[in-house]
């Protein structure tokens, strides 16, 4: 059976299955083709979809079987050899450490070749509240080997007509029981359609979406192809190929164990790196999608953050938009950036300024509120970054951008007079006046108001014998509003940060 990628479920659930085929029994047993495809023999499945019993005898030698009671015996026989490698894949997942503390303390007191004992282990993480199958196999059910045994198996009464998959769009028999034959919450309740939410997959409140039996199986091992970031939150990285996603989650593990700003900020490096040299595939995007919980470790929501060929290619054609992104250290701003949210980021440029001219708590509440959690390292160097991170990656500049001159002219100038100041014993006025003048500066930039910033700030310079910078007065008089802002925002963090310089120095001095 040929797999063609489609949505993030199917191809996360499809390579869940695949790897845990190829982890328990071969790899030559499942193929991840050239063109993005994956393909699984027909005889292959057909033989999981056996009952337990049937293929005891010719079981891979990381798929044993030894119930340790009556009761585990019998549900044994019942069950398909399906369900078995689901069991034992979820038992390893959680000592691999995708669970809590004492999830895993469980699982390693639990007998891995009892079906039953296995079962019972995982359940609670799978299949009771907060898990991603809550509504598969209830606390009350009674009969638990005759469910698992109609989740996994494949229906052995079959209709006379047919219908295609939503999932992989092959044509199947429709089985005569229904409740196998739609999408449903009882699949996947936090990622799939709800009678209580719209959109949803149902009419009426009633399902309506057609799904396989292959694929309503295939659902389950969605959860071993996602990755757990340090916040524990779930991550999965979507692609057009289903060979790409893999390698693209092979490397969010590498950085799995690291603080959360510096996981976002390493996997959006390595996963743009990696689709661009990808034949084809990084030109057509990735996406990251995230299961978040409260508490974290929880199945509840899915978020996305889609990553356009567009940011592809800015990430891996300029190395100091990386370098901005880097220095910053925001999961938040990043995510801001990738979704090319420029109206927040922005805002948040306007936001840092203010908090570094006047230290209004407001802002760095506010900051907060739009990223994240963030220090007064971050927000400096929002202030310094942003600008030329916006300007770069509107497209505005290459190295030798105008907000480098601006900032290369304001500091000749302070510099200059600090030389003259410190002869004459005094103190530079131009620095302090701006200094008074910055937050209306500020928030004249962010009405987009450049004539009377330009007044304010030629007066200024005029009021002190100084002429404006050239390269501050063609942007202002000349650029786009979005330039014009860049510019007055990044000679407004140049004197910022002159000003800090010039107080350190003095605190310095006092100290002698």
């Amino acid at each position: 059976m040929v797999f063609y990628p489609s949505d993030w479920l199917y191809n996360a659930s499809v390579i869940g299955l695949a790897d845990a085929i190829a982890d328990y029994f071969e790899e030559s047993d499942v193929s991840f083709n050239g063109d993005g495809t994956i393909t699984i023999a027909d005889s292959f499945l057909s033989h999981l979809f056996k009952n337990l019993k049937e293929v005891k005898g010719d079981l891979p030698p990381k798929l044993p079987v030894s119930p340790s009671s009556r009761e585990s015996a019998n549900f044994a026989s019942r069950i398909p050899l399906m369900a078995w490698l689901f069991l034992r894949r979820a038992a390893d997942h959680i000592k691999e450490g995708n669970a809590f503390k004492k999830e895993r303390e469980k699982m390693e007191a639990t007998d891995l070749k009892d079906p039953l004992s296995v079962f019972n282990a995982i359940r609670p993480k799978y299949f009771f509240k907060d898990g991603p199958f809550v509504n598969a196999i209830g606390a009350g059910t009674k009969d638990v080997a005759a469910r698992v045994a109609e989740l996994f198996g494949f229906p052995e009464e079959l209709e006379e007509y047919s219908l295609h998959c939503s999932f992989c769009g092959n044509s199947f028999r429709v089985p005569k029981e229904k409740r196998r034959l739609f999408i449903d919450n009882i699949l996947v309740g936090y990622a799939g359609a709800s009678a209580k939410e719209f959109p949803n997959a149902y009419w009426d409140f009633k399902p309506s979406t057609p799904i396989c039996p292959a694929c309503s199986v295939a659902i389950f091992f969605h959860i071993f192809a996602l990755q757990q970031s340090p916040d524990r939150q779930f991550f999965f990285v979507n692609s057009p190929s289903f060979a790409l996603s893999r390698e693209l989650m092979r490397q969010m593990g590498i950085f799995s164990k690291k603080p959360d700003g510096v996981f976002f900020r390493n996997i959006v490096d390595r996963l743009t790196k990696i689709a661009a040299i990808q034949t084809g595939w990084g030109s057509m995007g990735i996406e990251i999608y995230r299961i978040v919980g409260d508490p974290p470790g929880k199945y509840q929501e899915v978020k996305v953050t889609k990553i356009s060929h567009a940011i592809v290619d800015k990430l891996t054609a300029s190395p100091s938009i990386g370098g901005y992104l880097r220095s910053i250290n925001s999961t938040g701003l990043y995510e801001a950036f990738i979704a090319e949210d420029y109206g927040k980021l922005f805002q948040l440029l306007y936001l840092a300024n203010k908090h570094n001219a006047t230290g209004a708590k407001s802002s760095a509440i506010e900051i907060e509120r739009l990223v994240g959690r963030t220090d007064f390292r971050a927000i400096n160097a929002m202030a310094g970054c942003l600008p030329d991170l916006l300007y770069e990656g509107m497209g505005y500049g290459g190295e030798e951008m105008e907000l480098k001159r601006i900032r290369s002219e304001t500091r000749e100038i302070f510099n200059s007079r600090a030389v003259r100041a410190s002869q004459d014993g005094g103190e530079d006025r131009l620095l302090s006046s701006i200094g008074r003048i910055a937050y209306q500066l500020i928030e004249k930039t962010r009405l987009g108001n450049r004539l009377e910033a330009n007044y304010l700030l030629t007066r200024t310079f005029t009021a002190n014998g100084e002429p404006l910078p050239k390269s501050l007065w063609e942007i202002i008089a000349t650029g786009s509003e979005e330039e014009f802002k860049l510019g007055v925002y990044a000679f407004i963090d140049t004197v910022a940060g002159i000003l800090k310089e010039t107080e350190s120095q003095k605190v310095k001095e006092e100290g002698k």
